[in-house]
């Protein structure tokens, strides 16, 4: 039996490579560009440009994009390449275009053309995990992460970077963490279902009005010893007093 080495492909995605590597991304660059030098953009209209890009272009990375955190010099490459080529027909002009590319990827109703972030749908993607974190119930994935990192928390966001070796989980959970938009969107547009308390965790998730309670009481939340306790460990309502 041969020793195998990293990183290496498994269904196309790269396994044990360091993905905040901009020479790990050259593939999906590389082919970006190939589609766009197959296709002659003189001959399309800006509308057909537009086109190819949003349901065609845009999707490429998508297989990355749901696993590993994109470096901003990538994304700003390949959203270059976009803006040139929706401009001019060409990926790689020089001229200036009078429309900021950050206008036209807002959504139509706001005056865009609905392009989206690549950055936006990034986080997007890797968001979803979390969310399937905190809301499954058992999966065998879940169960191997929490062994691997050595928690029982199954809050949709955690509070804290994670530490430790540079896992994919880790990155991609440091990566939502360090967002303080997307963290300001979690706490304050969703809220967890209590149910029997067992999944909810009492300090982290937003399970009262608009907020969670490490927020809105942290001089407690520091002096508590388990900060990823569930509800149902901190006491039971009894439909009169909570004992």
């Amino acid at each position: 039996m041969q020793t195998g080495t990293t990183p290496h492909h498994i269904l196309g995605l790269p396994i044990g490579a360091n993905l905040s590597r901009i020479s790990m991304w050259k593939p999906i660059i590389h082919n970006i560009s190939c589609r766009l030098a197959s296709w002659k953009g003189r001959f399309l209209s800006i509308r057909g440009r537009l086109c190819l890009i949003k349901y065609v272009l845009s999707d490429l990375p998508i297989y990355y994009l749901s696993l590993f955190p994109m470096p901003a010099a990538v994304a700003t490459t390949i959203e270059k390449k976009f803006r040139s080529f929706l401009w001019s027909g060409k990926e790689d002009s020089k001229k200036l275009f009078n429309v900021s590319w950050a206008t036209v990827t807002l959504p139509k109703s706001i005056e865009g053309l609905g392009i989206g972030s690549l950055r936006d749908k990034n986080k997007a993607l890797l968001y979803k995990w979390l969310w399937r974190f905190g809301s499954e119930e058992s999966s065998l994935w879940k169960e191997v992460i929490k062994f691997i990192h050595n928690t029982n928390c199954s809050s949709l966001m955690t509070q804290a970077p994670l530490t430790g070796a540079g896992s994919t989980w880790t990155r991609m959970v440091n990566h939502c963490v360090k967002d303080n938009r997307l963290q300001d969107i979690v706490s304050h547009q969703s809220m967890v279902l209590i149910g029997n308390g067992k999944r909810t965790v009492f300090w982290l998730d937003t399970w009262i009005d608009n907020y969670c309670l490490a927020d809105r009481f942290p001089n407690l939340f520091h002096l508590s010893n388990d900060k990823d306790a569930s509800i149902d460990k901190m006491g039971m309502w009894d439909g009169f007093e909570w004992i």
